[in-house]
């Protein structure tokens, strides 16, 4: 239900059920998801994180 902004897209409390590009986040070589949060790995090695960061 993004309530805690995991799908990227500067909103929070809103459904999607189809995938669209985090604006400003190109090149990704690999991305996960769990309940609260989306880490993307991009193509230089930088791994980048959102959504709930209330465990670590």
């Amino acid at each position: 239900d993004n309530t805690d902004g995991q799908l990227g897209d500067g909103t929070r409390g809103t459904y999607r059920i189809t995938p669209v590009q985090v604006s400003g986040l190109g090149n990704i070589i690999a991305i996960t998801a769990g309940y609260s949060h989306t880490v993307a790995l991009k193509d230089d090695g930088t791994v980048w994180a959102w959504g709930s960061n209330s465990d670590g």
